[in-house]
């Protein structure tokens, strides 16, 4: 699995020789709180989830369907500051997506990557295989709870893991989209509000004046 976790080590360190500060403690006393109840929020809190990996799968697939009608001077650009050419960002993002989901249910949906080139078609047939896939993942409670360990050796909750999913995906459909736009080319809208409206979420009703 990519980007794995790195324990704070200064972190660690101001805690054990700096006493917490009142606001610290307060946070703390609220978090526990917030545990307490948080058994009869699941089903809201699941729901939240399965959206945001129903928005991430819809995001990329149409983002990958729009860069299927650029050209390869374009597809193999870059620009500073990305993970590197619009090809290798968008191949790094699916492998990276197919190594969380194995990592999380102990499955593989598909065969790894090959070496090489890989057509965009295929990214985007294995984000559709993924994505139903993520959402029942997403929507089992006890699977977020699971331990799992990285190949590096890190130990931490398969929610975890879910959550990097949603956000590296994020971040490396931002660096496309910023290497379409330093080549002058808009990039299609993929935010959660067009997601909703996309995909009949979101309704609109008169509002008084």
């Amino acid at each position: 699995m990519t980007d794995s976790p790195r324990l704070p080590a200064l972190a660690r360190f101001r805690h054990a020789y700096y006493p917490r500060p009142p606001a610290l403690v307060g946070f703390e006393r609220a978090a526990r709180g917030l545990a307490q109840i948080a058994p009869n929020l699941g089903g809201v809190m699941s729901e939240a989830l399965v959206e945001l990996f129903g928005h991430k799968t819809w995001a990329t697939l149409a983002l990958i369907e729009f860069c299927q009608g650029i050209g390869d001077e374009v597809l193999d650009a870059t620009t500073p500051g990305t993970y590197g050419s619009i090809r290798d960002t968008l191949r790094h993002l699916v492998q990276s997506e197919e190594g969380y989901f194995r990592r999380v249910t102990d499955r593989r949906l598909s065969e790894p990557l090959p070496d090489g080139p890989v057509a965009l078609s295929e990214l985007a047939a294995r984000i559709r295989r993924l994505g139903p896939e993520w959402e029942k993942a997403a929507r089992d409670e006890s699977l977020a709870r699971r331990d799992v360990t990285t190949d590096d050796g890190w130990r931490l909750k398969a929610a975890l893991v879910m959550a990097q999913a949603v956000h590296h995906a994020d971040d490396h459909r931002t660096h496309v989209m910023s290497v379409l736009g330093a080549h002058a080319i808009e990039g299609p809208d993929i935010d959660v509000w067009c997601y909703a409206d996309a995909t009949g979420r979101v309704d609109h009703v008169a509002v008084a004046e």
